[in-house]
């Protein structure tokens, strides 16, 4: 006996969301893994420096979590090519489904990846300050660390989730993209090679670093939010028609 009962499109998201965090659970194995080599990594590769006069030798090492960030931001930036393979759109089928129901649940995914892997980062590096404090030589001298408000460390926090979710779905447009054409694995590299060569070549760099200053200069939380919304927005949409092209080809 068929059903006649039509389930709406929240409720089909909501169960492959959830279906998802269930079967991609060893991705945020892959994160823990990842961010204790950050955390080793950010330990013994401090930046350095020496110096002494008068019989007075001093040796300076400057700890941080950025290293935690960089591996963290290369797991979402993978992940998010991942989800776009043909073995997980295929577990889609499971539900009754469509292309943009997938996709919403992808982006609700991401979006939850880049909570859980910016807030993870961010947290990090005060396990690299736990492990220095209790771990530092005797007659070694601890600088204080200037006092960082609460205000200033959700600031923090929020801009280093933005930028989670703006290089996942960075990934997910470039995994979309080599969906179509498996052939673009190698081209894209080349091509940014390329850019960046071109753009030095000619005196342009300065393109690459508006670019880059454009998101990262900005100090206004709500602008920067705006900005990476904005980004994200063209960014999916564009993926979501080159998924409806991708499924014309496959019929």
């Amino acid at each position: 006996m068929m059903s006649l009962i039509r389930p709406s499109l929240g409720d089909v998201v909501g169960k492959q969301y959830q279906f998802k965090m269930r079967s991609y659970h060893g991705m945020f194995s892959t994160l823990v893994l990842l961010q204790v080599v950050g955390i080793l990594f950010s330990f013994l590769s401090g930046d350095q420096y020496s110096g002494g006069m008068n019989d007075i030798w001093i040796n300076l090492r400057y700890y941080s979590g950025d290293t935690i960030i960089g591996f963290t931001f290369l797991w979402i930036f993978i992940n998010g090519i991942l989800i776009t393979t043909r073995a997980y759109r295929e577990e889609d089928f499971t539900f009754v489904t469509n292309r943009l129901s997938s996709h919403l649940a992808n982006g609700l995914f991401i979006v939850t990846a880049g909570v859980i892997g910016g807030g993870t980062s961010v947290f990090s590096g005060f396990v690299v300050k736990v492990i220095i404090r209790y771990t530092a030589k005797e007659g070694t001298i601890l600088a204080p660390e200037a006092t960082l408000s609460l205000n200033v460390f959700l600031s923090g926090l929020f801009a280093t989730i933005l930028f989670m979710i703006l290089c996942a779905v960075a990934g997910y447009l470039i995994g979309m993209i080599i969906q179509m054409h498996s052939g673009m694995v190698l081209v894209l590299p080349v091509l940014v090679m390329g850019f960046l060569w071109f753009a030095g070549s000619i005196g342009q760099s300065d393109i690459l670093f508006r670019i880059t200053e454009f998101y990262g200069a900005e100090t206004s939380v709500l602008k920067l939010f705006v900005k990476i919304i904005v980004t994200v927005g063209l960014m999916f949409g564009f993926t979501m028609i080159l998924s409806n092209r991708l499924e014309v080809r496959s019929s």
